[in-house]
Order: C-alpha cells, then structure tokens, then sequence
C-alpha cells in the first residue's frame, strides 16, 4: 500500500509540474529595447525542474514493491515526454523550430534513467531490509 501511495503521489506530481510548467511559459517574447528580436519560451524549465522530486518518492515506493514503482515511472516519463511532444509542437507552429528543440527530450530520458537507477537502489534496499527481518 505504501509503495502504491508514493507512486501515486509522484506521478500526480508530475503532472501538475508538467501542467504548470506548460501553461506559465511565456511563449514569443519581444526583447526590450529590440524592434526584431525576440525570446521564446514554449515550457518553463525551472518550473519542470521541480520533476526531480519523484526520483525519491519512486526510489522509496521501489523498497515497498518495485513493480508499483516501475509503473510509476513508466507514467512519470510518459507524461514528461508528452510535456516535450508539447513543447517540440509549439515551437513548430510558431515558425521557431530548427530542429534543435527535440534536445529538450534530454530531459525527459534524464530523468527517467536517473529515477530507474533510484527505483533499483530502493529495490535493493528493501530486499536487505526484508532479509534482515527474516532471520
């Protein structure tokens, strides 16, 4: 149950962050001072920054039960990646894209490889923790 709860917990974190992030983003920009030039912002990154909260949260489901935790972060990077499918799709439409925008999916694997790794030591931790408690 408690694993079940922090995966929970981390993936409706993650959507609000990926919601929030996608509505405060300025968009197009004109530059104070600058007749043509213009700043874009189609996902606020400090904002999605806050994502880095569920790498605990599943890392600490995973020493209840790993299966729950990799779910979790099975929907944790599948709402992170369609935040970027977002982003690349704004960027298209307002004529700013030059093909570099797709390195924002760096995030999102980033983050998803960082939070496996987590999901792994938790895993391992409450294998110890549960074998201690067996003898």
């Amino acid at each position: 149950m408690r694993a079940a709860a922090l995966s929970v917990a981390a993936v409706a974190l993650s959507v609000v962050v990926v919601l929030v992030a996608l509505a405060v983003a300025s968009g197009e920009t004109l530059l104070p001072g600058s007749g043509s030039s213009y700043d874009t912002e189609f996902i606020d990154m400090s904002v999605l920054q806050i994502s880095w909260v569920v790498v605990p949260l599943l890392g600490a489901a995973a020493a209840s039960s790993a299966r729950i935790a990799l779910v979790g972060t099975a929907a944790m990077a599948v709402s992170q990646f369609l935040a970027m499918a977002e982003t690349v799709r704004r960027y298209e439409e307002s004529g700013w894209a030059d093909g570099l925008e797709v390195l924002g999916y760096l995030f999102p694997i980033t983050l998803t490889v960082v939070t496996l790794g987590a999901v792994l030591v938790g895993w391992l931790v409450g294998r110890r923790s549960r074998r201690g408690q067996d003898q």
